[in-house]
């Protein structure tokens, strides 16, 4: 569906050795003089938050996690979105959180690096539904500017994916193939809507894209998967890194269906 570092200065111990050479019998070293470190700043932030559905409403009884970048430790549950999918928290001494909700895929947010210790964030995170493609069972969605981005450059603005090369899908929603036939498959893709040409990103989640096909609006796309090579993710959405754009009053309707070869 991307926090702040809080810095602990180490107090600087003065060592002062008295060394005399009276009588050419040097004296023992003088007693070590250290000043108690200075106490850190208090952390004070506030998030106000919502949780959306793309292309919907508020989500309610999301499992919100929290935990700090600079000192490690596991995820601890900090709370819950209320009915209308809002959230409030503060204190803080998290600076990066998870969001998690059956039917959806997980979500995150981190503070920005150089953040006040003691700022208020409003944000808005938004959650797309997990979409399971599977034999005998396509998918049909919709694409709008709405939607997520996923990207392989880091982008603090997208969800982050693992694969080399340069590969920004935006808008664009995310499927997965729990069950992937063995010897490769073929996909077909047909969309509709009078938007650009939308953009497959066939790929192992951990790996990256195997193959990649984009198909002409009102086309239908038909995808052979090699049989060689292991997949489970599919990208469906436009490639901007070719330009590709979509305005906010456009909805690109398209389906998606898995067939063994």
């Amino acid at each position: 569906m991307n926090g702040r570092a809080v810095l602990h200065e180490t107090a600087r111990v003065g060592i002062f050795l008295c060394v005399s050479a009276c009588g050419n019998h040097p004296t023992s070293p003088g007693p070590i003089q250290s000043q108690p470190p200075p106490n850190p700043q208090p952390i004070h932030r506030t998030i106000n938050g919502l949780v959306r559905e793309v292309n919907g409403g508020g989500l309610s009884d999301v499992r919100i996690q929290g935990w700090s970048r600079t000192s490690g430790g596991k995820p601890v549950a900090i709370g819950s979105t209320a009915a209308d999918g809002s959230f409030h928290f503060e204190p803080l001494d998290q600076d990066a959180f998870s969001f998690t909700k059956t039917g959806y895929e997980s979500a995150g947010w981190q503070i920005p690096q150089n953040a006040k210790l003691d700022e208020t964030f409003t944000i808005v995170v938004k959650m797309e539904p997990t979409l399971l493609l599977s034999e005998g069972r396509p998918i049909e969605s919709v694409i709008t500017a709405d939607d997520l981005a996923y990207s392989s450059q880091g982008d603090g603005d997208s969800v982050e994916l693992d694969w080399p090369g340069n590969v920004l899908c935006s808008p664009c929603k995310f499927l997965f193939v729990p069950a992937p036939p063995r010897k490769g498959g073929t996909l077909t893709m047909l969309s509709s809507g009078g938007g650009p040409p939308l953009t497959m990103w066939i790929a192992d989640y951990y790996s990256g894209p195997v193959v990649v096909a984009t198909g002409l609006p009102g086309e239908r796309q038909v995808v052979a998967i090699p049989a060689d090579r292991s997949w489970n993710t599919v990208l469906v959405g436009l490639d901007h890194n070719h330009g590709a754009t979509l305005s906010d009053d456009v909805v690109v309707r398209f389906s998606v269906a898995l067939a063994d070869q």
